[in-house]
């Protein structure tokens, strides 16, 4: 009988706490990029992606919250943190002059290169000097980046190089491989995979798009809406545990993953 007791205790204790710990678990929602392949986007129905993979890992593990991770078109999701609605979206770049309602930031999650490529008819002349060698241009840019840095924007702002947005690397690459835009600008391993997939697909000319040149390297952070009490918590948090995922190899082995 009193074993018996014993057990029917035990169990309530459980119960107990199972449930404080569901009361106690912070309900957030992360969003990240729906179009920014191999690093997020939707494979067939279902998120994946280098963050994609990375986060996957990290979120369950969030001590004291209940994170829901979804991807969305980046414009979207940039109001979202913008207005406060979500907690924070992946991958931007460092832009607290730009974004300034943007913070904090997580610690970078991965290096990025940044990578200048052009339709090869425009490369009939060197274009080392970045960006005053492409003047006269038309690029392509993924709608909300803000990638090129402050020199090649003013350019864009004095209409010196002319910018065309779309809300995808595929399309953008599709236009640059037909020539209706000169050049693009974006991470290189995201134009590379992007462009493999596509010309695998018949979708483009792969050969008709050339890399001109490496123009920068960019860290991929969470960030968080500033108009988050639990932001800083929850960078922190999550900091402890990228670290760890880091110096096991994991981060580095989902990299090569999507590299091979």
């Amino acid at each position: 009988m009193e074993k018996r007791l014993f057990v029917i205790l035990a169990a309530m204790v459980m119960s107990l706490v199972f449930a404080v710990s569901a009361v106690a678990a912070q309900k957030v929602v992360i969003v990240g990029d729906s179009e920014y392949p191999p690093y997020s986007f939707d494979n067939g129905g279902k998120m994946d992606g280098i963050y994609v993979r990375i986060l996957q890992k990290i979120f369950p593990q969030m001590e004291g919250y209940d994170v829901e991770f979804k991807l969305v078109p980046w414009k979207r999701g940039l109001a979202l943190v913008e207005k406060g609605e979500v907690l924070g979206i992946v991958p931007p770049y460092y832009r607290p002059e730009k974004r300034p309602w943007l913070k904090p930031y997580s610690d970078p999650i991965i290096k990025e290169e940044v990578a200048v490529f052009c339709n090869k008819k425009v490369m009939d002349k060197p274009r080392a000097n970045f960006p005053a060698d492409y003047y006269g241009l038309t690029f392509a840019n993924n709608t909300g980046f803000a990638s090129g840095g402050k020199v090649f924007l003013e350019a864009v702002e004095s209409g010196k190089i002319k910018m065309e947005e779309s809300k995808s690397t595929d399309t953008n690459l599709k236009k640059l491989a037909s020539g209706r835009v000169d050049c693009y600008i974006n991470d290189k391993q995201a134009i590379l995979w992007t462009l493999k997939q596509l010309a695998s697909q018949g979708g483009v000319d792969a050969g008709a798009v050339v890399e001109s040149q490496i123009i920068s390297g960019e860290e991929g952070y969470i960030g968080f809406s500033s108009k988050r009490t639990e932001a800083a918590d929850f960078a922190a948090k999550f900091n402890k545990l990228l670290e760890k995922m880091k110096a096991s190899g994991e981060v580095d082995a989902i990299v090569k993953e999507f590299a091979k």
